[in-house]
């Protein structure tokens, strides 16, 4: 922390941020899309009103896979942003990823961050959901509960 203090002042710390904030939106929004359409079509398979926990675990992981692999070139970027000073900014980042090795170079990594983001989101969900079922049978949130 120190070292990035000395060299490149307060502003080295957001290094990379601006990649995030952009790569936040489409990730949540696919996520969600995607673990909603999921349920639909393993609802739809099955004929009933709600998808078990095993489904419904299946379906995280898919919205994380999904999301995931949207979102990925954005999560190199801002990796790399964060650890190699002399990139310069989003621009200059692509470009150096793309004369590297291209799409390939934008998805390096992709592997292990499926691998250990799978679970997580699938947990994330499922539980989500349940605990939404279990609350709000029908989807029916109580008026003094929405946001107006």
């Amino acid at each position: 922390l120190n070292r990035v203090l000395r060299e490149d002042g307060v502003k080295g710390y957001f290094r990379g941020n601006l990649a995030n904030c952009i790569r936040v939106i489409p990730y949540s929004a696919t996520q969600f899309v995607t673990f909603d359409y999921c349920k639909h079509v393993v609802t739809s398979y099955t004929g009933k009103d709600q998808p078990t926990i095993v489904q419904r675990l299946a379906c995280g992981a898919c919205a994380g896979i999904c999301a995931s692999f949207a979102t990925h070139p954005l999560d190199v970027i801002r990796t790399r942003l964060a650890v190699q000073a002399e990139l310069t900014g989003i621009g200059h980042t692509v470009t150096t990823l793309w004369s590297e090795g291209g799409v390939q170079a934008m998805y390096k990594g992709l592997g292990p961050t499926l691998a250990s983001l799978a679970p997580f989101v699938a947990i994330n969900f499922a539980a989500y959901d349940t605990l939404k079922a279990h609350f709000f049978p029908g989807g029916n949130v109580p008026h003094e509960c929405r946001q107006t």
